[in-house]
Formats: C-alpha cells, structure tokens, sequence
C-alpha cells in the first residue's frame, strides 16, 4: 500500500464520519417537522417521542465520500460498483421513507424488497451485476436468480429486526463493514474495496454519536434497509471472489448477528404459527423474543446489551477471519469452526426456540392435530401433482417421463412458491367456501404466468404446448384434490354418521320449506352434533322455476300450494323454516297446516347472538 493509497483510507472513513455526524445533527432538527416521528409503544423501549429516518444521514455520507473517493482513482472500478448499486439502493430509500413517514404493511414492504433483489441480480440491468452464481456448482439462471434475492431479502429483514435498541444496528454494521474491509483485502486484493467499506463504517460512527444510548434519533427503516442491502451486496460480491467452497460460507459471518436473529425469529414464528407453542401469530407478526430484547430483560441496560452484542459480533467476525486463514487445504476444518461457531450460538441463545421445539414434539406425540397434518401434507402432496403433471406433459409430448432439467424446474418451482406465498396452505380445505377455491384458482394463474415468464425469461426449454399440458394436469389435481376432500367431509363422512345413528335411535323425517342460503346453511349444520339430526325429505319452495330440481342434492317438491299433497306422497315429523325473508301470513298459514296434521313446526336461523 502506497503514501496515496494509505492517506485515502484514512481520509475519506474520517470524512465519512464528519459528514454523518453534521447530516445527524441537522436531521434530528429537521425530520420531527416532516412528520418521521417514532412513538412510544408496547414493542418500543424509548418512553417519549423520537425522530427516525436518520438513516438519510449515512446514505448521503456514504454516497458522497464514496464518489469523491472513486474519482480519486485511476481505474473505474468503484464507480462501476456505485451505478450497479444505486438502482435497488433508490428503490430501498424510497421504501425506507414511506415506511418511516407512513407506515406500509408488510407485504409491501416485502415486495419492495423483492424488486430491489432482482435490480441486484439482473444483467441487462448492468454489466457486472452482483449475483450467486454456483455452490457446490454451476447455477442455472433462474436458480442463481432465486438464491440472489433470497440472500438479499434475508439480509435487509436481518438488519431490519435487529435495529430494536439505541445503537445497536448502527455499531454492528460497523463489526460488518471492518470484517469484509479485512476479507477484501486478505481474499480479493482490493484495496479499494476495503476503503469503500471502511467508509460506510466511519458513515456509521459519525451517526453512532447521536445514536447511542440514550438515542437522541433513530436511523429507522430507511438506514437499516439500505445497511442490509449494503452488506447483501457485499457478502455476494465476496463469495463471488471466494477461492474454496468453505469461503462462500464466510461472508455471512460478517454479519453474524443479525443473520442468526433472523433465522431464530423465522424458526420461533413458524413453531406459532402451526400452533405447537400455544401461541396465536405468524411469521410476519412481530414479537418480542429478538436476541436484544432477551439481552435487555435481563440486565435493563440498553448501553451494556449493545456492547454485549458487538463482543458477539466480534466473534463472529473472528470466526470467519480464522476460516480464511485456514480454508487453502483445510477445509474441513473451516467447516468445523463454523458448524462449532453456530451450535454454540444455539445452545446458548436459543433457549425459547429449543423449548417451543419440545413442547411442538411432546403436543404431537400425545395429541396429533388433523389440521396441522393436513396443513403439513398439502405442500408435499402439491409438489407431488406438480411433478407428476411434469411427467404426463413429458409423456403425452413424447419425451422421456422423467426428463428434468434446471433450465424447466422454474415451472414447478415457480408455480408452487406462487402458491405458497399467496397463503393457499393457510386455508383449511376441510372447511373451504367457494371463495377459497375462487381465491385457489386465481393464485393458480397467477402461477401459471409468471412460471412463463420465468421460462422465457430464462431461456428454458419449453414449449407452448408442453406447458399448457403441464398446466391442465397440474391444475386438474391440485384444485380436484381439494374438491374431493370437501365433498368427503361434507357428505361422505355426514351419511356414515347419520347411518351409524339410525341404527341406535329413530332419526324424525324432516321437510324443508326455503331453497335459498338458509337452506344450505342448515344443510351444513345438520352434518354435525346437534340436540336433533334429521333425514331430509325433500325441500318446498314457492318459486316455480325450481320446482323438480334437485338444491344442496335435495329435490326441490313442489311449493305451499302443493302441501296437502305433498304430506299424502311423503309423510314428514317436521317442518323447518330456513327461509330468511317470509311473510308473516305465509308463516301463519304453515303453522296451520302443522297443527291440522300434527307435525312439529321449526324456524331456523343462523345468527350472532350477544351473550
């Protein structure tokens, strides 16, 4: 390293700090007057108001001695790196401010973040862009595609949920940015990728000065956003360069923390979610069982649980140095020390993930739930369909049955993640309304599309006809299942109790009068455990036009003319009203003709009752 080269990584880090500093300062005169206010709350430790979108203070900074450092050089390789990163870093500020000013609901959030991944990956895009391109191997476009915007996703919602304490986000970006500084220098020989990282550090400093406790402003989501998207892109830019197998592993131990909080939360949410924990929520619902929040509730020292999780980081970081010191012709004791590094973690952090896990395996050994199996199933059977709709289209196209490629799992894959992602295996099939299905169609179209446009957009193999194929068979067992699991609960399995319960007691004949939807939520009713349970006759109904047809599978009679009639053909016990709108005479006159011929008279209804 030269004079020149020595005096810019310390000059502009330094001027980096300086400058993080003023924009902090003018921010926290500035953004409460625009409304970025930050509210005392239940999952908030700060007890009065404070500004956020401090974030813009590291942006500017980091952007502005970044460019002036790249202007400094005499090749363009850190310009380059800006254009590549300003587009999805635009969309991650943009995103940042809304949320900070108005607050987005997740799935917007998540969609933001989405696109900003795929800027990242996309080539036309640029021409250099920043992506995943094998592990183990070769990676196919569109799997290169799907593990780039995973790994970006990831590690903004790291970043997000770890920014809960004064300082805390802030300084642990700064662990992140010294341990890749160190990687770029020892792995990838870039000097001035080092100076680039140890910039957004001094960014962060300079805005740490405001920020530590007690905080006088929040960076928010517009800084820990634009952080995660940081490091994102650095940790790919990193295994791109990584020499052995081992070391695409270690950049993800620069940002170790926030990488495991996230994994700790997703592992905790989806234990709540199926219900093993006893606990209502999802994996989008918020908590408070974040590493920070464990931290503080035991010592109730935001300053000391902050410095506690920078050691942590610290280790982290050193963990990964140690992997590249060692990894050239040792790899398997990289993967030692790393393997070592996370199971420690575990053991010690992970206590309300380990006991949710044992209460999930003790709840399901002694009391299986029909609905989690259910629910658990679906998935696996789905890409079941999927795979064997692949074969028939192979088939029926004269392919070999079992010919899969890479460049056609966007197909399957992309089908089914659509299905997943839009809250199909949240439904309950046993227990579905017609909406659900509508709902089921339409995220099977939607599917359908963007499975085309994954193949066009990744040059695969397919054809118009072979997809179609796919499609029709694919939905066809996907949609069909679920219609037969509904007719065998609400038909199948009601005749077998019904039958089952003849056979002990007399069930009364019961005629309905009302064809209308107090007709079929009666019907519905009676397949369950009531006071009474009936053997439906027929079903009377005054309009003509349904006369002779056959309503929820009963056939319609005839109507209140035809009642003498009627009760000569078919004698019934009972007579239920299910018509939600009658006439009071019409109802008199029905209950005349009970009492003439003795049969008893009902009027139901399905309604909310306050109690």
């Amino acid at each position: 390293m030269d004079l020149q080269t020595a005096i810019q990584a310390v000059g502009f880090p330094l001027l980096a700090v300086l400058l993080s500093a003023a924009g902090t300062f003018g921010c926290i005169r500035l953004l409460p007057r625009l409304g970025f206010i930050d509210l005392p709350g239940s999952r908030r430790v700060h007890t009065h108001p404070i500004p956020r979108g401090g974030g813009l203070a590291i942006i500017a900074a980091f952007f502005i001695c970044a460019l002036l450092f790249g202007n400094c050089q005499y090749t363009d390789g850190v310009l380059n790196s800006l254009r590549v990163f300003w587009p999805p870093a635009a969309v991650i500020l943009a995103l940042g401010l809304l949320d900070d000013r108005f607050g987005l609901k997740a799935p917007v959030k998540l969609a933001a973040q989405i696109a900003a991944g795929f800027l990242v990956w996309w080539k036309p895009f640029c021409e250099n862009p920043h992506r995943l391109e094998s592990f183990l191997f070769a990676l196919p476009p569109w799997a290169s595609c799907a593990v780039t915007v995973f790994l970006v996703v990831a590690i903004i919602n790291a970043f997000n949920l770890i920014d809960g304490l004064d300082g805390l986000a802030a300084g642990l970006s700064v662990v992140s940015a010294l341990c890749l500084a160190l990687w770029a220098v020892m792995v990838s020989r870039r000097i001035d990728l080092m100076i680039v990282y140890l910039i957004l550090a001094g960014a962060c400093v300079g805005f740490l000065r405001y920020n530590f406790s007690p905080a006088r402003i929040f960076m928010g989501d517009t800084g820990s956003n634009f952080l995660g998207l940081f490091f994102a892109v650095g940790c790919l830019d990193s295994m791109t360069a990584a020499a052995t197998t081992v070391s695409v592993l270690v950049p993800l131990m620069a940002v170790g923390v926030p990488i495991f909080d996230v994994f700790l939360a997703f592992w905790r949410r989806l234990l709540r979610r199926i219900g093993a924990a006893g606990a209502n929520g999802g994996i989008m619902q918020a908590d408070m069982d974040h590493l920070h929040h464990r931290i503080y509730a035991k010592n109730h020292d935001q300053r000391k649980t902050a410095l506690l999780l920078y050691f942590i980081a610290c280790l982290f970081a050193l963990s990964g140095a140690a992997v590249m010191l060692i990894a050239h012709g040792r790899g398997a004791l990289g993967y030692f020390i790393v393997i070592l590094t996370v199971v420690l973690a575990v053991r010690r952090f992970a206590t309300v993930e380990l006991m949710d896990s044992a209460k999930m395996l003790v709840s399901g050994m002694h009391r299986p739930r029909r609905g989690m199996l259910i629910m658990l199933c679906h998935p696996f059977f789905d890409l079941m369909c999927l795979a064997a709709a692949h074969v028939a289209a192979n088939l029926i196209m004269r392919m070999p049955p079992f010919y899969m490629t890479f460049s056609s799992l966007p197909f399957v894959l992309v089908l089914f993640a659509t299905l997943l992602a839009g809250g199909i295996y949240r439904i309950y099939w046993l227990r579905a309304s017609v909406r659900d299905y509508r709902f089921l169609c339409e995220m099977f179209f939607l599917g359908s599309l963007l499975s085309l446009l994954a193949n066009r957009l990744f040059d695969g193999p397919w054809n118009i006809e072979r997809a179609v194929l796919f499609f029709m068979f694919a939905g066809m067992a996907i949609i069909g299942e679920r219609l037969l699991l509904h007719y065998i609960e609400s038909f199948m399995i009601r005749q077998i109790f019904l039958r089952r319960l003849s056979v002990k007691e007399k069930v009364d004949d019961a005629m309905i009068f009302g064809a209308g939807q107090g007709c079929r939520t009666f019907l519905s009713d009676t397949g369950y455990m009531y006071e009474d349970l009936f053997n439906i006759v027929g079903i009377i109904d005054d309009d003509t036009t349904l006369h002779g047809m056959y309503i929820y599978g009963h056939r319609v009679i005839g109507g209140r003319t035809d009642l003498e009639k009627i009760w000569n053909h078919h004698r019934f016990d009972r007579l239920i009203v299910t018509s939600y709108r009658i006439e009071p005479e019409v109802i008199e006159s029905l209950r005349r003709f009970a009492a003439d011929h003795h049969i008893k008279i009902y009027r139901f209804k399905a309604e909310a009752i306050e109690i």
